[in-house]
């Protein structure tokens, strides 16, 4: 009972503390001094940048269809490469004259998707 009682009070005490501050016992002196202050301007409004035109029709179709031709030549490649070794006899000099040229084309043909890439990331039309 005796704690109780201790934990009540120190309750009624806290809330005692924690009370709200009331506005109406403020003389007004430091509303005074606020208005002799110079305050800064406010800050300007955002305005945000112009979106870019958009890109004419026949500049994204001509770069739909760059991709395209790069994804119809490596669909093609990899056809060749899966004809090649189903039809491979186990000749060890053959298959790497065919990787070596599988591999040069692939290069090739990743450069010019890569260009395509950084030409589009330019925005350049």
């Amino acid at each position: 009972m005796n704690r109780t009682a201790l934990t009540l009070a120190a309750a009624v005490a806290l809330a005692a503390v924690a009370g709200p501050a009331r506005a109406d016992h403020d003389d007004g002196w430091r509303d005074h001094d606020r208005r002799d202050r110079a305050w800064p301007a406010p800050a300007p409004a955002y305005v945000p940048p112009a979106p870019a035109p958009a890109r004419p029709w026949r500049v994204a179709r001509f770069e739909g269809g760059r991709f395209r031709e790069l994804r119809e030549a490596q669909a093609r490649l990899d056809h060749a490469r899966d004809r090649f070794y189903a039809t491979w006899r186990g000749d060890d000099w053959q298959r790497d004259r065919f990787e070596a040229w599988y591999g040069a084309r692939c290069a090739e043909l990743d450069r010019r998707w890569a260009d395509l890439e950084r030409w589009r990331d330019r925005g350049r039309w």
